[in-house]
C-alpha cells in the first residue's frame, strides 16, 4: 500500500500516513520491543528515501511528480472559495447529505448573477 500512496500522489494520503507514523512510533517506542521499534523506524526511513526518489523521478514531460502535485492550478482554486462561502452561509445545517453538488451549482450560478466580475 505504501507504493500506492506515492504513485497515486494523494496529498491526503500522504498527510494521513505521516500522522499515522507520528502516532505509531512513540507508541512502539514505549510499549513495543526494541527490535520492533527499530524495524519500524528503519522501514519508515527506507520508505521516505524510496518515496523521495520516486517523487523526484522526472517523467518524459520534463517535470517531476512532486512538481505536478505542488501546482494548485486546478478546479480547486475556484471550488474552495465558493465552498467556504457556502459553509459561512449555512454553518450548522449545511445543505444536506448528497445535495452538495446541486446546491453548489445553484450557489455558483447565483453568485455569477450577483457579481458580474
Amino acid at each position: 500500500t505504501v507504493p500506492l500512496i506515492v504513485v497515486l500522489a494523494s496529498r491526503t494520503g500522504w498527510l494521513a500516513t505521516l500522522l499515522g507514523v507520528l502516532l505509531l512510533l512513540p507508541y512502539l517506542y514505549r510499549f513495543g520491543t526494541k527490535i520492533r521499534f527499530w524495524g519500524w523506524l528503519i522501514a519508515v526511513i527506507a520508505g521516505l528515501v524510496l518515496a523521495s526518489a520516486m517523487l523526484n523521478n522526472v517523467n518524459p514531460d520534463g517535470d517531476s511528480l512532486a512538481a505536478r502535485k505542488a501546482n494548485l492550478d486546478s478546479a480547486r482554486e475556484y471550488t474552495f472559495p465558493q465552498t467556504l462561502d457556502m459553509l459561512i452561509e449555512k454553518p450548522f445545517t449545511g445543505y444536506g447529505y448528497g445535495n452538495f453538488e446541486s446546491a453548489y451549482t445553484l450557489y455558483t450560478a447565483r453568485q455569477h448573477l450577483l457579481n458580474h466580475n
